[in-house]
Formats: structure tokens, C-alpha cells, sequence
């Protein structure tokens, strides 16, 4: 292989440009140091052979009898020993050996090519990484920066900014980290690789690599609300009867629900099935929380009422409200919550009464405008239409089919939102738009009686909900831990004592020993002997 294709190899391993911008660097590489010795490139001819293994350089010149600038012109006499049968005015192909090029044409030609070549490359890696924004890469721990970690991607560097890190992410130099594509931007000739694993598009994307059933769109996510490292809610449904959809994707013993967690550093996660009926949905948003009953207090506010038994009521509320605040923003529904016992005071409040009574008679007609008034409308496209900044049903109006899988949807939600504005727009024309009236929908939903399953007691529910990393554990112990699949304290202290830590073959006998004893020190541990 010559030298010039060793150095086109080498640049399209190393810098991933074609053979085509590659010929381009080495072309105005040549002219420049031409330029710079000749002082005019004008009249400069690169050519390359035809597998590109060779190049040659030759100056043009114009054929004369008397020569008045040696650099365009040549003399008759001088073009006739290599072209018999030129004569003046012909133009003659005379080789330029790029050997004869001084120190400081090099120099010159050089900064030259290597700009282009930044530019060519940062192009290149654009071109690459804008197309895989919304996507899974993986790539390898390299240094930390002001606490942002610099993760190395191939033939670039991506930066996971420290609000896009998960509370418990911890990194050592090589580690594999698995991330989303947020954003990518030029700054200048750099090329910025915005990394996240916080946003909930992470843990849809990461669900698809674990349950085929979702690739296929046989299983679809309808909505992701997340608190991330902490806990996230996911509805989903399927569009074949005969499938589980929260089944499919918690996987057998909850295998596929146990790698996505993993990855997440043990955030929880609840699966719940969507239902277009806002009562059910509210009712299966709240797990695992059992509901008693779910009230429509205001249609038109999006308020609603929870009845739960009075062991369920931290759980339907969560440590610091995390679980019904989920649960309202999964919904798009303000959501209360109140015991059994509470309600039953409301329930006799003359305030309350009247007010319920109130909703379930209004039959006022109301004009609407909003995406969000078109109450026939799902919730999930409601939700995505919003993210794309379309609130008015006039903007909607305007959205044709392209559009609309732009954003995502579905041939089944495209069908569902031209239906919906066909009904819009011949009400329209029939009159005032009205929307629907209260006594209409169902205001009330109390859940079927179903088998009873014996529960946990709050205490207990406590302890079974907390995770390791409350033990003053090495950070680099906790991860190990996590990476054999024990992230909740309860299945750690299992295991400490029926006496089989040293299943766990990651760890050295040194760091089973630190385990067990830290365990031990911290919690109440009876043995089983």
C-alpha cells in the first residue's frame, strides 16, 4: 500500500470521513502549499489515480515564445521535449513535486488541512448524532468535569451534566453508561453530545430493549411520569385482547421490570393498565395503593377524590407525596385523597353534598377552544399534542398526517384524532360547539370486590420499600450489590441471615465480612437457627 493510501485509511478509521472529503483535505492541502510557494493556486491540477493510491500535482502552463511570468508561462522550446507537437498558445501539464516544498509551505498547508479536517469531522459527527437524539447509546466512563461526566461514545465525547444524573449514579474510569441522546449543537467547529438519564424518554426506550412486545407496538406506553432515582409510572395497553400489557412488560418473576431497575439504580416503578375511562385510570394510577372508590368531584377542573382504607392511606400518598402526586400528573387529573372514614364525614357535609349534586346535574353547554376541552380526545395524545407545544384546536385543525407521525402517533391514534375533529367540525357547523354534559359520564367508580390478599403492615411495607443505600456503605460495595441484583434492604438482610453472602461471587471475602457486619450493626437481625 503506498504512503498516500495509508493515509487515507488511516483518516477514514480514525476520523470516519469518506474517500471523497478525504481527497478534498489532501487536494487543498497541495494547492495551499502551491499557493504559498507560486503565490497563485489558479493554475494548480490535483489528480488522483483511480484507486486513489497515488496523487500528482502538476502546474498549468500557458505555452509561449517569450516567458514573462515562470510560474503560468513556458518557453516552446522548453513544452516540445515533453510534447513534440504543442505549439504557442497550448497549455502543458507540468509535475510539481510536492517533495520540493519548503518548511514554511508545509506549515501553511498543514494548519489549513487540519481546520478542514475539524470541520469535515465535526459535520460528520453531527450528521451521526442529530439523527439518534430520543436514543439509546452506550459509552465508557472518561473523567469528570466540574461534577459532569465526560463519557466516550467512539469517535466522539458525549457530557452527562450532573442534573441529568440519577441521585445514586456512580461512575469509576472505563465503567459502561447507558444514556439518552438529549440534545445535540454546535458550538463552533465542536460538536456538543448532550447525555441524559434522568428523562422519562430514558426509561421508555430502555423498557424497548427488554420487551420485544413494545417494539412491535403489540404492547404500547401511553404515558411516563417520573420522579428520577426515585420512583416512575408507566400505563400501558395493549391492542390484542389476548395480551397482558402490565404482564408483558413486568416479564416472568419480574424479570424484564428487574433490569430496567437496575439500570435506573433500583428506582421504583410501577406499571398500571390505561383506560380511556378517566375513573379507572385514576383508580389503577394509584398502585400500589388499594382503592375503595374514585369520585368526579369537577369535570371541568380535572378534580377527583380517592377513598382508601386507613392502612392504605401512606401508601396511596407516598413518602412525601411522591405517589399521588405521580399518579395526578399520569392522569392529567387533580387528584385528593381521603380514608374511609373521612369520606364518610364529607360525605354528610351539606358543603359536600351540594357540591356533588352540583356536577352531576350540570348540563350547561360550553364552548370550547382547547385540545385539552375535547373530552372524546385520549389523554396520551392530549399529553403529547401539548408536548409539541399545540394547545388550540385551531392549531390542530392545521396538522395533517405527516405531522402527526412526526410526533409519534400511531395509523390507530391518526384515525382516533381525525374522527374526533370530524365530530368537532360538524358541530361546528351545526351551531355553537358544546361540549358534553356531566350527567353523561359516570361520576363514580367503586372497585370490584376481589379476592383478599393479606398485606403488609405500614411498618412492614416501610422496611420492605427502603434501599440499601441507607447502610453507611462504600458507594463502590452499594454498586456491587445493585449489580447482583440486591438493592432493597430487605432482601439484603434475607440474605444475611440465612448466611449466604458469599453466594454473591463479585465480592472478596473481605467485603462479605464488612457487609455482614454493617448489616448487623444497623439492623435488628434475628438468625434463623
Amino acid at each position: 500500500m503506498s504512503k498516500l493510501a495509508t493515509i487515507i485509511n488511516d483518516l477514514k478509521v480514525t476520523k470516519g470521513l469518506t474517500d471523497e472529503l478525504i481527497k478534498i483535505v489532501i487536494e487543498d492541502f497541495l494547492k495551499v502549499a502551491f499557493k504559498k510557494k507560486f503565490g497563485t493556486d489558479e493554475n494548480a491540477v490535483v489528480v488522483f489515480s483511480d484507486d486513489s493510491s497515488e496523487v500528482t500535482l502538476y502546474a498549468k502552463k500557458l505555452i509561449v515564445d517569450a516567458v514573462e511570468d515562470p510560474n503560468i508561462e513556458i518557453l516552446l522550446a522548453e513544452a516540445e521535449r515533453s510534447m513534440p507537437d504543442c505549439g504557442v498558445g497550448d497549455q502543458l501539464l507540468e509535475e510539481v513535486n510536492p517533495e520540493d516544498f519548503g518548511r514554511n509551505e508545509i506549515l501553511v498547508a498543514s494548519q489549513k488541512a487540519h481546520a478542514l479536517l475539524q470541520n469535515f469531522e465535526s459535520d460528520t459527527i453531527y450528521s451521526e448524532f442529530s439523527n439518534k437524539e430520543g436514543e439509546i447509546v452506550i459509552g465508557y466512563f472518561l473523567r469528570e468535569h466540574n461534577k459532569n461526566i465526560i463519557v466516550d461514545l467512539g469517535r466522539s465525547e458525549g457530557i452527562l451534566p450532573k442534573k441529568f444524573q440519577l441521585p445514586r449514579d456512580t461512575f469509576n474510569v472505563g465503567d459502561r453508561i447507558k444514556s439518552l441522546v438529549y440534545e445535540v449543537k454546535r458550538k463552533g467547529s465542536k460538536v456538543d453530545i448532550v447525555l441524559t438519564r434522568t428523562h422519562k424518554e430514558f426509561v421508555r426506550k430502555i423498557f424497548e430493549l427488554e420487551v420485544p412486545e413494545l417494539y412491535d407496538r403489540s404492547v404500547e406506553i401511553i404515558n411516563i411520569v417520573r420522579e428520577p432515582g426515585y420512583r416512575t409510572k408507566i400505563a400501558v395497553r395493549s391492542s390484542h385482547s389476548e395480551i397482558d400489557p402490565v404482564g408483558t412488560c413486568i416479564g416472568a418473576k419480574g424479570s424484564r421490570i428487574n433490569n430496567v431497575m437496575l439500570e435506573l439504580d433500583g428506582e421504583r416503578i410501577d406499571i398500571l393498565k390505561y383506560d380511556a375511562e378517566p375513573l379507572k385510570y385514576i383508580y389503577h394510577s394509584l398502585s400500589p395503593a388499594e382503592v375503595k372508590q374514585v369520585i368526579i368531584l369537577d369535570y371541568a377542573k380535572r378534580t377527583a377524590l380517592a377513598v382508601v382504607e386507613e392502612d392504605d392511606f401512606p401508601i396511596a400518598i407516598g413518602k412525601l407525596g411522591l405517589n399521588i402526586r405521580l399518579a395526578s400528573r399520569l392522569t392529567n387529573w387533580q387528584v385528593s385523597i381521603k380514608t374511609v372514614e373521612q369520606f364518610k364525614e364529607m360525605s354528610m357535609s351539606e358543603d359536600f353534598s351540594k357540591t356533588l349534586l352540583e356536577n352531576i346535574n350540570d348540563t350547561e353547554e360550553v364552548d370550547i377552544s382547547k385540545v385539552s376541552e375535547l373530552s372524546s380526545l385520549h389523554l396520551h395524545i392530549i399529553n403529547t399534542l401539548q408536548d409539541n407545544k399545540v394547545f388550540f384546536i385551531e392549531d390542530l385543525l392545521k396538522l395533517g398526517e405527516n405531522d402527526f407521525k412526526k410526533f409519534g402517533f400511531s395509523s390507530a391514534d391518526i384515525q382516533h384524532i381525525n374522527t374526533v375533529l370530524k365530530d368537532f367540525t360538524e358541530s361546528s357547523d351545526a351551531g355553537p360547539v358544546k361540549q358534553k354534559s356531566i350527567d353523561q359520564i359516570p361520576t363514580v367508580y367503586i372497585a370490584e370486590k376481589e379476592e383478599k390478599v393479606e398485606k403488609p403492615s405500614e411498618e412492614e411495607a416501610a422496611e420492605e420499600d427502603l434501599l440499601i443505600d441507607v447502610l453507611p456503605l462504600d458507594p463502590a460495595l452499594i454498586k456491587k450489590l445493585e449489580l447482583a441484583g440486591y438493592t432493597k434492604l430487605y432482601d439484603l438482610v434475607e440474605l444475611i441471615v440465612q448466611e449466604k453472602i458469599k453466594s454473591i461471587d463479585t465480592l472478596t471475602p473481605e467485603e462479605q465480612s464488612t457487609i455482614d457486619t454493617i448489616v448487623k450493626e444497623n439492623v435488628q437481625v434475628e438468625s434463623e437457627k
